[in-house]
């Protein structure tokens, strides 16, 4: 037995190449056989969890995010400084689109949105002559009344469905 402690001691104080590979290989193995099942565990569970969130039953229904998303895109072309702002999105694609109009419950929900989409569309086109350069953006009274009447109908008609209530102040607390 002593010469194989003997034998140990010799490696230690001057090993070979081999020898350290051997004694780095042997202590990931027993840091692996430590640690392995928690990390495993771990990452199955974050995995899990990322892949719940994603999912589209964890998304909310289309009919609670295209309102807000038509308000915004409205706003910002009732406030643009420029053709950048004016020409935001265009009313054709994205969520005014047919397929994702499909995915909403009920035919009042998709006309009014289709409406709504077309009625920006359009009136981002007539008036676009008033936004046309990078720096100035003229946005007439009138079309932004034009632009508000579309918004109104739009809360109206989520309104009268109970999926929308009108708010006197904007999130900012300004009128």
């Amino acid at each position: 037995m002593t010469t194989f402690i003997d034998a140990i001691e010799r490696r230690f104080r001057n090993p070979s190449i081999r020898f350290a590979l051997l004694v780095l290989f042997g202590f990931l193995v027993i840091l692996g056989a430590i640690l392995g099942p928690t990390v495993i565990k771990d990452g199955v569970q974050n995995l899990q969890e990322i892949k719940r969130v994603q999912s589209r039953d964890y998304a909310g229904p289309v009919e609670t995010w295209i309102r807000p998303w038509l308000v915004q895109q409205a706003d910002t072309m009732i406030n643009a400084r420029g053709a950048l702002d004016w020409r935001v999105h265009s009313f054709k694609f994205g969520p005014c689109s047919s397929g994702n109009l499909k995915q909403l419950p009920t035919h009042d929900l998709r006309d009014i949105i289709d409406q709504s989409c077309q009625d920006l569309s359009r009136i981002q086109n007539a008036h676009g002559s008033e936004c046309f350069t990078v720096d100035v953006c003229d946005i007439t009274e009138a079309t932004k009344d034009e632009i508000r009447v579309v918004i109104a109908n739009l809360d109206a008609v989520f309104g009268d469905l109970g999926l929308v209530i009108p708010y006197e102040t904007n999130e900012q607390g300004s009128q």
